[in-house]
Formats: structure tokens, C-alpha cells, sequence
């Protein structure tokens, strides 16, 4: 069972800077522990105001206790604030799993079937919604649906989207059709340094056509002509360039939204390697 939650910190005052760093980096190497586990999935930052310290984790446990135990072992709980929301399991649900290309949101979705509305009326559209929800995650924009608690007939749904700009956003939304009986309120995401979802960007395999030397540019996203793109000090398996590669990468210190291939401040490592491929 997947359980959204939203955790305040508050330092106490007085609390000196270097206990306060110590707290974070014993919370984010915990956090690994919890993601290597499967009990932590993601983690993002809301919208903050000045002074805030607030984060938005998706968790997975057999139950609430569970959760609990979860959030009670992590180091920054002797500050924080904890707000847990159960989410259920969705029909539509299409569970991708990665960051995608454009920005994060979760979108909570209040659907009021209008009084008066055929059965039937309802029906169609709840089959034209599923639908169309596949095709909207087969396009990366739909990454994962739960229900959320409702009284019937309500129903609420919670979505994480992922779209280039509000313009997309807005044109994916209109073009669902149960939109026209819904209320839509959108949580803007931003990366956070521990979240899982980064911290596990797989690397790809490239395969070149043929055996041969090459002449590689390395950078913080290792481009090839010919593959994908690779992120960054992340273990790398072709047994020829591993070690050239993942030594390159290493090298570089500076920090990155995401590890989708499409990070920004890319800088040119100026190390080039001869590196043989491997078939």
C-alpha cells in the first residue's frame, strides 16, 4: 500500500549549524537504506515560503503502523511533523516508473457527477477517461494514479503528471473527459537531492555497430552519437570503458536536476579517453 506524506521539519532554536548538518547527512544516507528496502519511493520539494523546511515522500508499507515505524526511524523525525494520507490502488493506474522529461506535479482530482446524469452518461465517460489515461501515460505524462478517500458519489483521485509547462499541463487536463466535472488543485514539484527515482537512473547499454576505437568527450551526462544518454557516476557495466568512464564522471562535482537526460548546466569535463568497445 503506497501513502503519501507530508513531513515538516522544525529546528529547534539554538540548534547549531554543524548538528543540523549532521542530522541531514545521517537522514539522507538513512533514506537510501529505506529506498534500497522499497519502503521509500520518492521524494520532492512543494512550494516552500522562507524559512520552510518541508518535503513530500511516497512511501509503500503493509499498513499504517508500518509507515509509522518507517517515519519514526528516520533521523530528522525529532523535528519534524508528520501528515500521512492512505492511497488506494486505481484502476487506471498505469505505475511508470522514472522521472520523465518535463516537470512533476501532483494533481488531486474531486469528480462530482452533476445530479440528474444518466447511468450510462457515467459509465461512457468513465470508459473514455481510462482510455484516454492510457494514452497520456503511454506519452510519459501520466506516471502514476491512487484514489484517495471519498464519500460516494464523489469521487477524488490523486495523479503524478508530468508536463514541459503549464500550457501543456492545462491542454492534457481539458482533454480528459470527465474534466468537465471536475475540480483540479495542482502541487508543483521541484527535485530533491534523495530521491530515489534519481538515485536510481539506471544506466543504458549502448551497443555500437561494430567493435572499434573511439574518441569519447565525457561530461556530467555522457552523450554518445549512437545511445542514450548516461548519467553520471553511476555504475557503468561495459567491461572495456567502465573504469575510464566511471572515473570521468567522478571527477565532476557539480549538481544536477535530474538524471532523465535532460539536465541542465551541462559542463564539458575537457577529458577525452580512448576507450575500446566491447561487443
Amino acid at each position: 500500500m503506497d501513502f503519501l506524506v507530508t513531513m515538516t521539519t522544525h529546528v529547534p532554536q539554538g540548534t547549531t549549524e554543524d548538528t543540523v548538518a549532521e542530522v541531514r547527512q545521517r537522514e539522507a544516507a538513512h533514506s537510501h537504506k529505506l529506498a534500497e528496502r522499497g519502503s521509500l519511493r520518492r521524494l520532492w520539494r512543494p512550494p516552500l515560503q522562507p524559512g520552510e523546511w518541508r518535503t513530500l515522500g511516497l512511501f509503500t508499507a503493509d499498513d499504517a503502523d508500518e509507515v509509522e515505524s518507517v517515519l519514526a526511524s528516520m533521523p530528522l523525525r525529532i523535528w519534524r511533523s508528520d501528515e500521512v494520507i492512505p492511497l488506494q490502488p486505481h484502476p487506471n493506474d498505469p505505475n511508470l516508473a522514472g522521472i520523465g522529461l518535463g516537470r512533476e506535479r501532483l494533481i488531486a482530482m474531486t469528480i462530482a457527477v452533476p445530479d440528474g446524469t444518466a447511468s450510462s452518461a457515467v459509465d461512457d465517460k468513465l470508459s473514455r477517461e481510462a482510455q484516454r489515461a492510457r494514452e497520456l501515460s503511454g506519452q510519459g505524462h501520466l506516471r502514476r494514479l491512487w484514489a484517495l478517500p471519498a464519500e460516494e458519489p464523489v469521487r477524488r483521485t490523486l495523479g503524478l503528471w508530468n508536463a514541459r509547462d503549464p500550457n501543456e499541463l492545462d491542454n492534457i487536463l481539458k482533454s480528459l473527459p470527465l474534466y468537465p466535472w471536475m475540480t483540479v488543485t495542482t502541487t508543483e514539484l521541484s527535485p530533491h537531492a534523495s530521491d530515489p527515482a534519481t538515485l536510481k537512473c539506471g544506466v543504458a547499454e549502448l551497443r555500437p555497430p561494430v567493435p572499434r576505437m573511439i574518441l569519447v568527450s565525457l561530461s556530467w551526462a555522457l552523450k554518445m552519437s549512437r545511445g542514450q544518454v548516461l548519467c553520471g557516476a553511476t555504475a557503468v557495466t561495459r567491461a572495456g570503458w567502465a573504469s575510464s568512464a566511471l572515473a570521468a564522471t567522478n571527477e565532476y562535482s557539480g549538481s544536477r536536476e535530474s538524471c532523465n537526460g535532460t539536465s541542465t548546466g551541462l559542463r564539458d569535463l575537457q577529458i577525452q579517453r580512448r576507450i575500446q568497445w566491447q561487443q
